[in-house]
């Protein structure tokens, strides 16, 4: 009944034990759904998914390939989790609608969206027509805006991001400085970054405020970056120099607001400029934090969501980075400490076989050994720290961001934006492990908040 038409030696090994599942055959239609509802089950799994949810992605994308039977069975599940989205928890829904825009991108932009046409008749806040926003959102980040816009229906077309460049506006608002015209020539004129710091000094701050000039050699650089992301990282490191002078006056708040709002409106670039603003070190986690924190109340528009996710998962990889570099270190030193034991105990043997020569050579490798031992155990001396530091960075910016959310919400928010705030708390909840008092605290005096961040922190109140 779940036999595949064709093997390809590409399909992952879980696709192929899940294919051929002796399963009955006098129902096929129903161990069909089985399988879909299992794989849609352990994906959308809280608080995490047991893998990695692409995993979960490559798995259904290949049954749909080898079984010309399952995508029907894939697509009535899919329905039936949409005609019951607004009964799903806010992370659950971001995974699906990650998993539906991977698998509509790799299966040629094809999707019954008719059946999807009446969220025109709901409100902007309803949960159906902001799900499907959010699909399209997301496919316009792994395809061109005009094959998604070619592939659907004329109804939803009003559902697609409106904006996929930058944010005119906001250019245009930084564009009525004065100081913007000449450091726009500066830059036409690939003007390095010493010579717009002595500008700085020279002219520059006479003109206008610090804030004055972040913002508009921030929005100058962007804009002349704009073309891809590496034209974007060029430019940031060329005027890294001025751009630090100015974040140390006036803070790098400033700079995050810029990053966001020059690509507000575009699919993903708002993220992706932040995520290279800290690891260009021109701002640090906790300016990021502050930035959000001051937009508490609006959480989850905007991109909020997906930057506290960049710079929580920033923190995190650099804590990983590190104790990877330490472990390395650690498997070293038992290598070299297992070889020093072996050609010391391979020295005494020969000797006393009275293989003096090739002792010579075994004593020699031991020699060499104890001084890599040497030098491993002085570089595990100094991976500590660096552990002990990321591992502090991690837990002060996740307990001040979701605390401070937290915090935020309580004092009034509406259901969407705590809805939001629970969701990270419940994604970041081991890096919170140790502050979940401090937490629920945040909440203030109401029993239904207090218990509604426990359950997110999965903790008993």
């Amino acid at each position: 009944a779940f036999n595949p038409v064709s093997r390809r030696a590409a399909f992952t090994p879980a696709t192929e034990q899940l294919a051929s599942l002796p399963l009955p055959s006098d129902h096929p239609e129903q161990c069909q759904f089985m399988v879909a509802e299992t794989l849609f089950a352990e994906m959308l799994a809280l608080p995490k998914s047991s893998f990695t949810p692409v995993f979960y992605h490559i798995i259904i994308q290949d049954l749909c390939k080898i079984i010309p039977t399952f995508p029907p069975k894939m697509a009535k599940t899919m329905g039936a989790m949409f005609r019951a989205i607004d009964r799903m928890d806010v992370g659950a829904r971001d995974r699906l609608s990650n998993w539906l825009a991977h698998q509509i991108s790799c299966f040629d932009l094809v999707w019954p969206w008719s059946s999807w046409k009446h969220v025109m008749e709901q409100s902007e806040d309803a949960p159906q027509r902001m799900f499907c926003r959010e699909v399209l959102r997301k496919l316009c980040q792994l395809s061109f805006v005009e094959r998604v816009q070619k592939s659907l229906i004329e109804e939803l077309h009003p559902l697609l991001p409106a904006n996929v460049g930058l944010n005119a506006e906001y250019v245009n608002a930084a564009a009525q400085e004065a100081v913007f015209g000449e450091l726009q020539s500066m830059l036409a004129a690939k003007q390095q970054g010493p010579e717009v710091l002595q500008w700085l000094a020279s002219a520059g701050y006479a003109k206008a405020t610090p804030e004055v000039l972040l913002r508009s050699l921030a929005v100058a650089v962007l804009e002349r970056g704009q073309k891809c992301i590496t034209h974007h990282d060029v430019l940031l490191k060329r005027y890294a120099l001025p751009l630090r002078e100015l974040v140390e006056k006036v803070g790098g708040e400033v700079l995050v607001d810029v990053a966001a709002g020059v690509w507000q409106g575009h699919p993903q670039m708002a993220p992706i400029a932040v995520e290279r603003l800290l690891a260009l070190e021109l701002v640090r986690p906790e300016a990021v934090v502050n930035w959000l924190l001051q937009r508490a109340t609006m959480f989850g528009e905007g991109n909020t969501y997906e930057i506290a996710n960049v710079v929580c998962g920033f923190v995190c990889a650099n804590k990983a980075e590190a104790i990877g570099k330490r472990q390395s270190i650690m498997n070293k030193l038992r290598e070299a400490e297992a070889e020093a034991s072996g050609a010391g105990a391979a020295a005494e043997d020969l000797a006393a076989q009275g293989r003096h020569f090739e002792a010579q050579h075994a004593q020699a490798a031991e020699a060499r050994a104890v001084d890599d031992i040497a030098v491993h155990q002085a570089a595990l001396a100094t991976a500590d720290a660096p552990v002990e530091h990321t591992s502090a960075v991690v837990r002060e910016v996740c307990l001040n961001l979701c605390g401070g959310l937290v915090k935020g919400v309580s004092s009034g928010a509406s259901v969407a934006v705590a809805d939001r705030v629970l969701a990270l708390v419940r994604d970041h909840r081991a890096e919170l492990a140790l502050d979940a008092d401090a937490i629920i605290n945040a909440a203030g005096t109401k029993k239904a908040a207090k218990a509604a961040v426990a359950a997110a922190l999965g903790v008993p109140l």
